[in-house]
């Protein structure tokens, strides 16, 4: 740095377009900031209002109470020569002469005055480089810098054009959206091979692909999926993301015909092995400890002590030598055997039974429903009875069927055990292939349908043998579908208490099932839920008919 004979630091100012000066005349000697050089010439941007310019606040340590007046020349820049505010300030400089003190004033700074347009010069927009910043021997305040080129944006040249903001639309391009099918035809092209469940940060498949899971310890996709695979560590979060957390669970899912069944796990006679304080069930992510003699379950950190007999040691890593055997430990899906203390009453349930109630109106003959579903019951429906998934083909099927005809009355349909002394039950369990100990077929007839009762349990519900259930579909269209019958049928059947025994059947044999009811006609009959014909047939083919 340069300083003349008074001590005045002078700096070497050159103008930032040389080819093109923007020069005011008179315009001579200025102190900029402290600084005094009477032999530089400077230019000018045009535009500057004319307006007194104020120094910022001293922060020379060597001056204080000290500061410098201006002359009474417009001030000028140079906007290569002046230094930026963020370098290191300059060695102190001597005191200069002839200069009043006043207080220093703890002010923020402000813009240095602008001169006012030349004549001639109106409208012409201001130059395109940045404002000058004052020089560096006086470092300004933290967030000075900031305030100026926020002013700057803020107070823009008075009498220049005024710039406006680009405006950004506010509306949704439908063509920069995903297309769903585009989504879809990706992910089917991306997940051909199988998907491993054991992966970490992987995202399973989406649910419009058809894709092979192999369970390696997590449940496969077609039975749990969840809405968020990157789940928010806060509820704030999940909040900002605006997206559910949900699970949508599918436990009997169908599966890909190349995915493993799902594996069932036999835990012996004490039942499935359960934490003691959450009852989570045993999973391959329980932590064994004390060498196996106690588990620590994953979601309430609760320690469970190990049974005697599902004890197993651990190998070198931790885990039971027994994991790859048992279900419970190695797969994420598996299916348990329930004891008795799972069920109601502390007692295995019975095998659910079926129960058909048949329409026998006059309508319902006429119409030739009865005769079809007794022709054709045991070749299409008797074979494909629902069975245990395991069990082979051959075996018989356990589930019980039920026979209830209706029309104005209720009509139930037994065929008794021969041997009388052995109760029904221990029947079932020792001698259940053995078809020949039942009798002939019976009908019993409820004709009070206000107060439905069933009038036996015995032999009503039978084994799906084809020739026990002949005997009875045979009996039903000798009943009602000769001339004789069809003249003392009713046209009207009733429909609520038909259901009604079929339930309360099911309740007094202690058995789950189903109801599967064939019906012909509207249900006008004089009975609990009887419903009105809604058409006058009087009025069809007529102007009042509803249209």
């Amino acid at each position: 740095m340069l300083h003349n004979q008074n001590g005045q630091s002078m700096y070497n100012r050159q103008s930032l377009h040389p080819e093109k000066e923007y020069g005011y005349p008179g315009v001579s000697g200025q102190h900029v900031y402290g600084a005094s050089n009477s032999n530089v010439t400077d230019t000018y941007p045009q535009g500057h209002p004319n307006s007194s310019f104020q120094p910022p606040p001293n922060y020379y340590s060597g001056n204080q109470g000290q500061t410098f007046q201006p002359q009474s020349q417009p001030p000028y820049y140079s906007a290569q020569s002046i230094q930026s505010v963020n370098q290191p300030p300059l060695p102190p400089m001597p005191p200069i002469p002839n200069h009043q003190d006043f207080v220093q004033r703890p002010q923020q700074p402000r813009l240095p005055p602008m001169p006012p347009m030349l004549p001639g010069h109106e409208g012409v927009p201001p130059p395109s480089y940045r404002q000058p910043q004052p020089p560096g021997p006086f470092p300004l305040p933290n967030g000075a810098n900031t305030q100026i080129n926020t002013l700057h944006s803020q107070q823009a040249y008075q009498n220049g054009p005024v710039s406006r903001q680009p405006q950004f639309s506010q509306s949704i391009n439908a063509d920069r959206l995903p297309s769903p099918i585009e989504v879809i035809e990706s992910n089917r092209a991306q997940c051909t091979g199988p998907f491993y469940t054991g992966q970490r940060g992987v995202v399973p498949p989406l649910v419009t692909t058809d894709f092979i899971s192999r369970d390696q310890g997590t449940c496969a996709p077609c039975f749990i999926r969840s809405s968020l695979y990157s789940v928010p560590n806060s509820s704030d979060l999940l909040k900002t993301v605006g997206i559910p957390f949900s699970l949508t669970i599918s436990p009997f899912a169908v599966q890909h015909t190349e995915d493993m069944n799902v594996v069932i796990s036999d835990m012996g006679p004490q039942g499935p092995v359960r934490c003691v304080r959450c009852k989570a069930y045993m999973n391959p992510f329980m932590n064994f400890i004390d060498g196996g003699r106690r588990f620590q379950c994953p979601l309430c950190n609760g320690l469970t002590e190990v049974a005697a007999e599902y004890f197993a040691h651990l190998d070198h890593t931790g885990r039971r030598v027994d994991a790859g055997q048992r279900p419970e430990l190695c797969l994420g899906s598996y299916e348990l055997l329930a004891t008795a203390e799972y069920c109601k009453n502390n007692q295995l349930p019975l095998p659910p039974a079926i129960i058909f109630l048949l329409d026998v109106s006059q309508s319902a003959i006429r119409s030739g429903l009865v005769q079809l579903f007794c022709s054709q019951f045991v070749e299409r429906i008797l074979p494909n009875l629902p069975r245990e998934k395991f069990t082979s083909p051959d075996m018989v099927s356990p589930i019980r069927l039920g026979f209830i005809t209706y029309d104005h009355q209720l009509h139930f349909y037994t065929v008794p055990r021969e041997s009388s002394s052995s109760t029904q039950q221990t029947s079932e369990s020792t001698d259940q292939n053995n078809y020949n100990s039942y009798g002939k077929p019976q009908m019993y007839i409820v004709a009070d349908i206000e107060d439905v009762f069933v009038p036996t349990v015995e032999g009503f519900l039978i084994p799906p043998d084809p020739a026990i259930i002949s005997s009875i579909l045979e009996m039903i269209p000798t009943q009602f579908c000769t001339e004789n019958a069809l003249n003392r049928q009713p046209t009207d059947s009733v429909l609520g208490p038909a259901i009604q025994s079929g339930m309360e059947a099911l309740r007094a044999a202690n058995r789950s099932g189903k109801l599967f009811v064939i019906h012909a006609n509207l249900p006008i009959g004089e009975a609990p839920g009887k419903l009105k014909n809604r058409d006058d047939r009087r009025l069809i083919g007529t102007e009042k008919e509803k249209v």
